[in-house]
């Protein structure tokens, strides 16, 4: 495997050669996963918002979902009204969030089972089901959809990830949550690529049965 540079800084503050070698670095990480179609989002536009404390929109934004998960609302609405006597706080609970996602999706990586047309995860109050489907479908495993069931709150709680490639097969996940669901007692539903739903405990194995049966347009 090549070597990252030696380097502490953020991305922004790289050398033109710099950001080359960690460019080509990931782009070949990702080729070895089979995750093609994530190579061109390596590079594109950085969005800069000149009167906010922080300035990169997409370090915003995952600041603010962060306190949200965190249930850290008020964090998030000050940094808002652009008060920076919070922004190392909010840095921080962002920075926490990141760890714990991270943690997730390493426990989860040697749980990952697979079916006819789909693989999935049971987990257990985790926090970051969206996140892990996501990262599953998109870097790890892209030839099938990725379907995530969280026993929490005294019901499975279910988030699902599929790829354009997958869409442009004929994927619809929203039509196979909602269908499958209500096949157990629960409900669901989304977009093609993305969805959620939410069945009664019990039934995670019958919904797991009944997925790959509406997941593609017939």
């Amino acid at each position: 495997m090549a070597k990252l540079p030696n380097i502490v800084h953020r991305p922004k503050e790289f050398t033109e050669e710099e950001l080359k070698k960690f460019a080509s670095v990931l782009a070949l990480e990702l080729a070895k996963q089979g995750s093609l179609s994530v190579i061109d989002s390596l590079i594109g536009d950085t969005y800069i918002l000149n009167n906010e404390v922080v300035s990169n929109i997409y370090d915003f934004i995952n600041i603010l979902n962060a306190c949200g998960k965190e249930d850290k609302p008020g964090l998030g609405i000050a940094l808002c009204m652009r008060d920076a006597s919070v922004a190392e706080e909010a840095l921080r609970t962002a920075r926490e969030h990141q760890r714990m996602l991270i943690s997730e999706l390493k426990a989860a990586e040697h749980l990952v089972k697979s079916k006819q047309n789909i693989r999935y995860i049971i987990m257990d109050d985790a926090k970051g089901t969206g996140i892990v489907a996501g990262t599953m479908t998109r870097y790890l495993y892209s030839d099938k959809p990725f379907v995530t069931l969280n026993d929490v709150e005294g019901k499975i709680k279910i988030s699902a990830r599929g790829t354009r490639k997958l869409v442009s097969a004929g994927l619809d996940l929203a039509a196979a949550l909602r269908e499958a669901s209500a096949q157990v007692g629960g409900m669901g539903g989304g977009h093609d690529i993305a969805s959620g739903a939410t069945i009664p405990k019990g039934t995670a194995m019958r919904f797991i049965d009944l997925v790959p049966v509406f997941q593609y347009s017939r």
